[in-house]
């Protein structure tokens, strides 16, 4: 029984760091601290759950301790008497500690996924409107053209493999004429300078997940000046300045905008398992279409009254949602089986 207890802790330390790098902003690669949806000014939602899986993880290392505090039995007759219920029994405790800390685990990688799927959208629908937006600021004026003729012939034959057209059915341009280049080889320079501004966008995203979302973007456009300022037809332009204010208040107004739409109409709407693999999908549509576990946010959460906390409502319904609530509707899922038999389905479809 101890060699048991010993592994759980083990399964249990190992759960603890995975869900810790989850919460911790510096370690997940682009996820919001403490795995909010909203902005981290005003929620702190799995705070709560990072202190609850220390605790476990703690109670887990203390219940794997030997039992060895032998006794003397029956008037001294029997010097040594077996202690093997008492460990039984405090395996079985430690058992219940590791499925809460599964439990809790499981619930903030559903909202990882959440997040991290809700992120994936809002950058695939907001693409095509940042490039828009470039090419408003940067081709009115004929800033960005073909004045440079071998130059932009290298950027065309760079760029045949990405044309709607098979690049079977386009030749190579054989002198330096712009009539004789597809007309998406005609904007090489500005999808260059596009692809370059959009790569910093993703960069910056990733390291401003602490802030909220007004002062996020206005950080992540700031984070375009470098780009444009060392293009070398754009820092030449006689009105730079007016022209990367203009770009930079309209990128920022319009990443803003989109960002809340999307993210509103997310928490209401949202759906992870298009970007899911087998296995993720299937736990994940587990818990929240068997489970009616929620995307965790604010305005599906509230604090419960004391009359319900006295009559034990608000685990699935309206009244006083919380975090903890519906971690153990998860908790009892893993302890009747219902989880179990998922687990086993998902095995029986991957093997």
């Amino acid at each position: 029984m101890e060699k048991v207890r010993q592994g759980l802790q083990g399964i249990g330390r190992m759960i603890f760091s995975q869900c810790t790098e989850l919460i911790n902003p510096v370690m997940s690669r682009g996820l919001p601290p403490n795995l909010i949806a909203e902005d981290p000014g005003i929620s702190l939602i799995f705070k709560g759950t990072d202190l609850n899986i220390a605790a476990l993880t703690a109670e887990l290392g203390f219940l794997a301790g030997p039992v060895n505090h032998v006794q003397t039995a029956e008037m001294g007759n029997q010097s040594l008497n077996s202690l093997a219920l008492i460990s039984a029994r405090y395996t079985h405790t430690a058992i219940g500690v590791l499925s809460q800390l599964m439990a809790a685990h499981l619930i903030a990688v559903c909202q990882a996924l959440d997040l991290r799927a809700m992120h994936i959208q809002f950058l695939e629908l907001y693409r095509p409107q940042f490039y828009e937006l470039v090419i408003e600021h940067y081709t009115a004026g004929g800033l960005i053209e073909l004045t440079q003729c071998d130059k932009t012939l290298l950027g065309a034959e760079s760029n045949l493999s990405n044309l709607p057209t098979p690049s079977a059915n386009l030749t190579k341009p054989s002198k330096c004429s712009t009539d004789n280049l597809p007309n998406q080889t005609k904007s090489a320079a500005l999808d260059e300078l596009s692809e370059l501004l959009w790569s910093q966008v993703l960069v910056s995203f990733d390291t401003t997940t602490s802030m909220d979302a007004e002062e996020r973007f206005i950080t992540i456009v700031k984070s375009l000046r470098p780009v444009l300022l060392d293009h070398a037809v754009l820092k030449k332009a006689t009105d730079f300045v007016t022209r990367l204010e203009g770009f930079t208040n309209a990128v920022s107004l319009s990443m803003s905008d989109a960002w809340y739409s999307h993210r509103d109409a997310y928490l209401v709407h949202g759906d992870a398992t298009a970007v899911l693999g087998t296995a993720s999908r299937a736990m994940y549509a587990f818990v929240r279409q068997s489970l009616n576990v929620p995307l965790m946010a604010t305005r599906n959460l509230s604090t419960p009254r004391t009359d319900e906390l006295r009559h034990g409502s608000g685990v699935h319904g309206s009244q006083a949602p919380t975090v903890g609530s519906y971690t153990g509707a998860v908790y009892r899922a893993l302890r009747d089986g219902t989880l179990a038999k998922v687990a086993v389905d998902i095995l029986k479809t991957v093997v």
